[in-house]
């Protein structure tokens, strides 16, 4: 027992530790390289747990901060959020007025930020006015092209500040002398050799201002019906022939484009409203009609216009031909309800992105509309049906007008009569920036 003792100490002494067997074993084994996925392995692992380390950290030191402080936190946040905003929508606002501004000399430009600040941003109409006129005294004296699309637009925006300011008459005149000078030139050199890119902007221009200023007379402040009817009617003329001409004739070099199908539409459609508002649904019709039929595809502004036609044809009175009689009134209102069908149509075959809210407002629209014919046809039951579903869709998509029409209808039809003869409701075209459109 006493040898088995004193012998431990040197078996232990003797016999090597378990770590140095082990690195021995890894000394005889053959080295592993790793290979490219198990490096990628270790890697990827690494990271995410990294990142998921430094959000938990960032999350649990958010809910400490709240807790310690739950109301300047959220204050604080949004304040940062709202500064990182503001700064993203400056540069923005900088920097797309240095492209605009990239086209004039700096003098020029100066003046013309200056002008467009008292316009927009900090509404004074003297300033503006006195910083316009002197963004074109110094481009007469850069020499700047009077006819230059730079220096037109330095007048349009004039104008377009007039129009701001309620100074109808003088945002007229001053478009209305833009139009004359380039006619003018149109007039003089739109056929010399090398010109014709030059005559095709001008005529453009031209058009352009002459259906703004029609516009502008319509307007229910400063209204000239007659003088809206002139000028609409021209650019829409104008523009006709040249289309007819470039058909005939063919493109002449450097002639560029020309206003697009859709853009002739818009002109139609203007002149066709302004006839609707005067009662002449008869001239309203046609030009609805021609406003469709020259759309190069069918969209949600097709939906609008027929609506419109629908409107305009059940009100028209066609003037006599001979040797054929006038459609009734029954027929009339048949035509009518046939394109207010057509319309609902066209609506629900809309699938976004190309479906818009004009689909929307035209499918009520369009149902009101119905209503509208059955009440004027003595069938007080569809008209009621018809009432209910349009006031339906109207508060669907929170469309004032269209449920106050559709309530009036409701309560029309639940006296002791109904009107035989009504006009339908017609579907306005969306607000949208005008001027934006046109220059």
């Amino acid at each position: 027992m006493a040898i088995r003792k004193a012998l431990i100490p040197l078996a232990q002494a003797v016999r090597p530790p378990r770590r140095a067997f082990a690195c021995i074993a890894q000394q005889t084994q053959r080295p592993r390289t790793p290979t490219h996925c198990s490096a990628r392995r270790r890697t990827q692992t690494r990271d995410a747990s990294t990142f998921s380390n430094y959000f938990a950290e960032l999350k649990q030191a958010g809910r400490s901060t709240y807790k310690s402080a739950p109301i300047i936190f959220p204050v604080g946040l949004l304040l940062v959020l709202g500064s990182l905003g503001s700064l993203c929508y400056v540069t923005y606002l900088t920097a797309k007025v240095q492209i605009e501004m990239a086209n004039y000399p700096e003098s020029v430009g100066t003046k013309l930020r200056r002008a467009r600040y008292f316009t927009d941003h900090d509404p004074d109409a003297a300033q503006a006015m006195k910083a316009y006129l002197a963004a074109i005294h110094l481009a007469r004296e850069e020499n700047m092209a009077a006819l230059s699309d730079e220096v037109l637009g330095i007048w349009v925006d004039m104008a377009r500040m007039l129009e701001k300011n309620d100074s109808i008459p003088d945002s007229i005149v001053v478009l209305d002398n833009c139009r004359k000078d380039c006619l003018k030139w149109v007039e003089e050199n739109g056929n010399a050799e090398g010109m014709h890119v030059h005559r095709t902007r001008l005529l453009q221009h031209a058009i352009e201002y002459s259906h703004k200023i029609g516009e502008l007379y319509s307007n229910k402040y400063h209204p000239n019906l007659a003088k809206a009817e002139e000028y609409l009617t021209w650019a829409v003329e104008t523009s006709l022939k040249e289309n007819a001409r470039r058909e005939k004739e063919g493109l002449k070099p450097g002639e560029g484009e020309y206003f697009t199908r859709d853009q002739q539409g818009a002109q139609l459609e203007a002149l066709g409203h302004h006839f609707e508002e005067r009662d002449n649904h008869y001239y309203a019709s046609q030009l609805f009609l021609q406003a469709l039929m020259i759309k190069p595809t069918q969209d949600c502004h097709s939906v609008v216009l027929m609506n419109n036609l629908a409107a305009s044809i059940s009100q028209q009175a066609p003037p006599p031909e001979p040797g054929m009689a006038p459609p009734s009134p029954k027929q009339l209102r048949e035509s009518g309800e046939a394109w207010a069908k057509r319309a609902l149509e066209v609506a629900s075959k809309m699938k976004p992105p190309e479906r818009t809210g004009e689909c929307d407002e035209g499918c009520a629209v369009a149902t009101h509309n119905l209503g509208e014919f059955a009440e004027m046809a003595g069938n007080l039951r569809e008209a009621r049906e018809r009432y209910e579903e349009a006031h339906s869709l109207a508060h669907a998509i929170g469309f004032g007008e269209g449920m106050a029409a559709a309530e009036e209808g409701l309560t029309r039809i639940s006296g002791t009569r109904a009107r035989k003869s009504a006009p339908p409701a017609r579907q306005e075209t969306p607000p949208k920036n005008k001027w934006a459109a046109l220059w």
